[in-house]
């Protein structure tokens, strides 16, 4: 009996042995999942589909931001992304841009026109060589004057003798022409054929007693007041971006943080922000960094299938790092109430969306990506006054003087919405604001009297 109760207590013991053991190694590897197949992975994974790709390519990043088109009464219609009357006047300029064939020359100024002139003018997204233009734009540039040129405005007059001018933030101004009537003719016809309820009123920038240079003529809308304005963000489903980012669902932990929800299978973090935002983290070796082409191609390969590609977006900068990695920023260009509506980029690394590559064995690799979530901006008609523009420049000018004398002259100034976070964390905020172009740089700031914000919010 005495040897029977023995070897029942070893066996009891032996198996509570095995369960403590057994207990170990299923904590283990529920708290240390092996992304590379080690001895505590489960034996059938769960792998599961990623969601299909967003259908849309990358967006057009040479489309122009803006468009401004002034009437015969001086009047003026600021057309963006989205807006009315945007793509069927871009499209009929891009076939007018695409089918010249122009006598390339620095020609003198026309003589004065008696009143305003009717006119078109794209403000292009990124400022090109003129040779690169001429590339896009599928011209023979063996005849140009000067290739090197930058060249970020084409500005199309409609008065007299029809010209095509391009100038840059560097100075000097190009005219191509004259068109042909049949261009003119379709031009004019574009102008004629806008809404009339685009058009706004603009006024002159008063430049006296303003410690700050400004491009000849340049006006303002002649606004007091804009409509409140909100914005949501649409938050992102965890089951589908899980989905998207890792391979094998069955060793993704989860990590709840005070500000998101952390996934991770091992190498690879996911986290989904309270404020809607998504960032991706994972490590392989670091090369070198890519160039422009290669981190687009990239992009192109990787965004369609984590998110998708919104068309709003505009390519906000390409910055190459240390440590072998490129940065490939856009940010939003929304419509919103008859106002542009934007996001922006203040340091590099910033913006709607960003990707952080590396360039391994002729191999391009995404390392870390960052996209906003999608918004949808809302107004009331409630009504905020706006500071003069005049105030506002002498304001900046006496705050950040150096601003001014390195980027050099106001090129453009216009009224409109910027999306933006003051906590970091999980408030946005539409703030009215007035954005700046001085040099190459856009500037915002505060437009309304409630000083929501610093007055230098951003420069690109």
């Amino acid at each position: 009996m005495e040897l029977m109760q023995r070897i029942k207590e070893f066996a009891l013991n032996s198996v509570l042995a095995v369960l403590v053991i057994l207990s170990f190694v299923l904590s283990y590897q529920v708290w240390f999942p092996s992304h590379t197949g080690g001895p505590w992975r489960t034996r059938e994974a769960h792998v599961q589909s990623s969601p299909p790709p967003q259908s849309g390519g990358e967006p057009d990043v040479h489309r122009p931001e803006r468009i401004y088109v002034q009437n015969k009464e001086g009047q003026v219609a600021l057309l963006v992304t989205g807006s009315p009357g945007y793509g069927t006047v871009w499209n009929g300029l891009k076939g007018v841009l695409k089918g010249l064939e122009p006598l390339y020359s620095q020609l003198p100024p026309d003589g004065e026109d008696e009143g305003p002139v009717e006119s078109i003018t794209a403000v292009l997204p990124v400022p090109l060589m003129l040779n690169q233009w001429a590339q896009e734009w599928a011209w023979d540039p063996g005849g140009l004057p000067n290739a090197s040129l930058k060249v970020d405005r084409v500005t199309v007059t409609l008065s007299k003798t029809p010209m095509l001018h391009l100038s840059g933030a560097n100075g000097g101004v190009y005219r191509v022409g004259p068109l042909s009537a049949t261009d003119q003719h379709l031009l004019t016809g574009l102008v004629g054929a806008l809404d009339p309820g685009l058009y706004r009123t603009y006024r002159p920038l008063e430049a006296k007693d303003l410690a700050v240079k400004l491009t000849p003529g340049l006006s303002v809308p002649d606004i007091v007041e804009m409509p409140v304005g909100a914005v949501t963000a649409r938050q992102p489903d965890a089951t589908v971006e899980q989905a998207r980012y890792f391979p094998d669902l069955s060793v993704v932990r989860h990590i709840e943080e005070r500000d998101a929800n952390s996934f991770t299978d091992g190498p690879r973090w996911l986290r989904l922000k309270q404020n809607g935002q998504i960032e991706y983290v994972t490590a392989p070796p670091v090369g070198v960094p890519p160039d422009l082409l290669r981190a687009r191609e990239a992009a192109k390969a990787w965004v369609p299938a984590h998110g998708g590609w919104s068309q709003d977006l505009a390519l906000g900068g390409y910055f190459q790092q240390q440590a072998g990695r490129a940065l490939l920023v856009y940010d939003l260009r929304l419509y919103g109430n008859g106002y542009p509506v934007e996001t922006a980029s203040p340091e590099p690394g910033d913006g709607a969306l960003v990707l952080e590559l590396t360039n391994l064995d002729q191999t391009t690799t995404v390392l870390q990506y960052r996209r906003d979530p999608e918004f949808t901006p809302l107004f009331t008609d409630s009504l905020i006054p706006i500071q003069p523009a005049e105030k506002v420049l002498a304001a900046a000018a006496e705050r950040y003087p150096t601003l001014f004398l390195l980027e050099g002259e106001v090129r453009e100034m216009y009224l409109g919405y910027l999306i933006w976070q003051p906590d970091k964390l999980t408030t946005w905020k539409l703030i009215p604001v007035w954005i700046t172009q001085v040099g190459e740089k856009r500037i915002y700031w505060p437009a309304s009297q409630l000083g929501e914000m610093d007055p230098f919010v951003a420069g690109i």
